[in-house]
């Protein structure tokens, strides 16, 4: 009497035993009486079912009965709904286990639940008539009963357990009543018959691997109400080929459709704002994938593995892509990415091996974190020209991108941002540019070039660390300070020049810079921040113009080979006798010179690749042993100093030299060229 007007209904129609010509009948309630035609209902024949008491033994509770076990050996039995004086409410578990014999079976309306392994392995049961107060049916209550080849559900039941009818091998069509919410793991697992499946409406929770192994279940309709399908819902369906999926849907579950191996097609609602965690994990047959506009969030592995697929188009509507969402997509060659992206996860395109270039929309202003973190195969990125931002790790770990471009409009640089980027040769940034964070070249083995940004203010540690070709650096006139941490960790750095406008070095600007020979500080410069110098460890010289007014006292930690360089009677003489550094007032030359050389073969055709080593004979140390020839067999280095003496030590597997361990005696000249080998 207290329908909704307006509102729609599905009506469902249930007795042990009887068959309707109709049933799930739906029904749009109008304003008056809403008469559903007459259903006609047709009854099996039971006149062959056993009730009898004496064969069953069982427990009692609280006044009420639960049935543990049946010594009788009839084939088709009706269990009684009271046994002992007292209402049967529960079929205990294991309490037909392994029956051979039991062909037909009808539960009384006193019984809610059916235990696990109750029916288990029950191999010549057939038909089972449920009580229409059955809410919960047990762990493989009916597994392996494999001659059921039909199962019809009271409305009652809202819990269908793990495995409860895995191994039901004849069953071919199965209509889940709507009032069910929860279906365990591997509750319909091996149903090998299995070709049709009507769901429930109010379907909320799904274990895993529920219809795995169903080799006839091809094809599912998710009905219209569903708004979530629930995690884990078809993951393992292993046959499944096409879903098709309900307006009303908003959210896909995680794991959703995790290992279905077969699936090729799936058409995502409009409505849908989510795909959760594994949603799509190892479908390796799915090609295509249209994401709608409304879509917001791409979960953590979403597409893992859909080896599939060649091209994705993310909508503008997207926000958040997490980590691997897109990992192992080997296939992937083409990426449209979103303008409303904030936030991504690590590796989101790791190991798509076809994925070689990537556009970033003019409408990214800030590109996330770890954006393309790990995408190891990434060679170029076209990054638009109102970028603001590179996030911390953006490009973290991309092995073989060489070619980046960084607009005009860039002010900031993340964490990491570029760290492991082992093929990236310059980094040619623009004046704009405000903050570089810590690590954000670090071993980025190629970079031979960097363009200091004259509006430079924030700087972290280790910017530059284990950047073996970038040797030496150039700071722009009109850059007043130098800021903390710059070039802190450059530890291949050896030339720096600073410019005349420079007043300040801010704390540990050169620290851990453990190659740099000698400094000369411009005759600004009036304060040398905390450990500005701190651990250059081959530090010799350095000179301290008269202006400086301060020096931090750790500025020289560690510089056990230093001495101090400047004006008799300055603040920089003072400093060095307090802090017991030798001091001399003899001015720096820069003497530096370049080699260079060229390996060839027979033919005049230069060899790529060739390790060249360089061992400074002057200070008995090697001084490069990471250098190669480039596509012309050419190679070279612009820090060797004059006076100083060096052994050139050539090397490739399987090939020989007709010189090698070249030596070249007090250089006097800048440039220097070895003999043609």
């Amino acid at each position: 009497e207290d329908a909704t007007i307006g509102s729609s209904y599905r009506i469902r129609y249930y007795k042990a035993a009887y068959s309707f010509e109709k049933n799930n009948i739906d029904i749009a309630v109008e304003l008056g009486e809403n008469v559903i035609s007459t259903v006609v209902a047709s009854t099996e024949d039971l006149s062959s079912f056993v009730c009898d008491a004496s064969g069953y033994t069982y427990t009692v509770s609280l006044e009420k009965a639960t049935v543990t076990g049946y010594t009788g050996n009839d084939t088709h039995i009706e269990i009684p709904s009271v046994l002992g004086g007292y209402p049967v409410v529960e079929i205990g578990s294991f309490a037909f286990e392994d029956n051979k014999t039991l062909e037909a079976v009808l539960i009384p309306d006193s019984v809610k639940k059916i235990g696990m392994y109750a029916f288990e392995n029950n191999t010549s049961l057939e038909n089972v008539y449920f009580s229409d107060s059955i809410t919960e049916i047990g762990i493989s209550s009916f597994s392996g009963c494999k001659a059921i080849y039909e199962l019809i559900f009271p409305s009652t039941i809202k819990t269908i357990n793990s495995s409860a009818f895995s191994g039901c091998s004849s069953i071919s069509s199965l209509s889940i009543p709507d009032g069910v919410a929860t279906i365990y793991s591997d509750a319909f697992k091996n149903c090998t018959n299995l070709e049709e499946i009507s769901l429930p409406l109010s379907w909320k929770t799904a274990g895993s691997e529920i219809f795995a192994g169903c080799v006839k279940l091809t094809e599912i309709t998710v009905p219209e109400g569903i708004t979530k399908l629930p995690g884990s819902a078809f993951e393992g369906a292993n046959k499944l080929e096409i879903v098709v999926l309900p307006s009303t849907l908003t959210e896909i579950g995680n794991w959703a459709f995790y290992n279905c191996a077969v699936l090729s097609s799936v058409n995502i609602p409009v409505t849908v704002t989510v795909l959760g965690t594994s949603a799509f994990e190892k479908c390796i047959c799915l090609e295509e994938i249209v994401l709608p506009d409304g879509l917001i969030t791409i979960g953590t592995s979403a597409f893992e593995g859909c080896t599939g697929l060649s091209e994705v188009v993310i909508p503008n509507s997207v926000t958040t892509i997490y980590g691997g969402a897109f990992i192992n997509c080997t296939n992937l060659e083409s990426v449209s990415l979103p303008t409303g992206w904030k936030t991504a996860g690590s590796e989101i395109f790791y190991n798509c091996s076809k994925l070689t270039e990537i556009t970033v929309p003019s409408g990214i202003i800030a590109l996330p974190n770890s954006a393309f973190n790990g995408a190891n195969h990434l060679k170029k990125v076209a990054l638009p020209a109102n970028l603001e931002s590179i996030g911390a790790w953006a490009f973290e770990n991309c092995v073989l991108l060489s070619d980046v471009n960084y607009p005009e409009s860039l002010k900031t640089i993340g964490n990491g941002a570029f760290e492991n980027c082992k093929l990236l040769t310059k980094a040619d940034l623009p004046s704009g540019v405000i903050t570089i964070n810590s690590s954000a070249f670090k071993g980025c083995e190629s970079l031979a070039s960097f363009t200091y940004p004259a509006s430079l203010t924030t700087a972290g540690s280790d910017i530059f660390y284990n950047c073996v070709k970038l040797t030496s650096a150039t700071v722009p006139e009109g850059v007043k300070t130098l800021p903390a941490q710059i070039f802190s960790g450059a530890n291949y750095l050896k030339n720096v020049t600073l410019p005349s406008s420079l007043e300040t070095i801010g704390n540990s600007a050169f620290s851990e810079c453990t190659a740099l020979v000698q400094v000369q500080l411009p005759a600004n410069v009036t304060t040398l921040g905390s450990s500005a110098f701190s651990g250059c460890t081959k530090l010799e010289r350095i000179w301290i113009g008269s202006k400086v007014e301060r020096i931090d006292v750790w500025a020289f930690e560690d510089c056990t080979n230093l001495t101090i360089h400047g004006v008799a009677g300055s603040y920089a003489q003072t400093y060095a006798n307090e802090n017991d550094i030798p001091f001399s007032t003899e001015e720096l030359d820069f003497d530096f010179a370049s080699i260079s050389g060229k390996v060839t073969d027979g033919e005049e055709n230069g060899i790529e690749g060739v390790s060249v080593s360089v061992y400074d004979l002057t200070k008995n140390e090697l001084v490069y042993s990471d250098i190669h020839t480039d596509e012309n067999g050419e190679w070279s280095i612009e820090d060797a100093t004059i006076g100083s003496s060096y052994r050139i030590h050539y090397y490739k597997a399987a090939h020989s030299f007709a010189k090698n361990n070249i030596e070249m005696w007090n250089m006097i000249d800048e440039q220097k060229r070895v003999q043609h080998v």
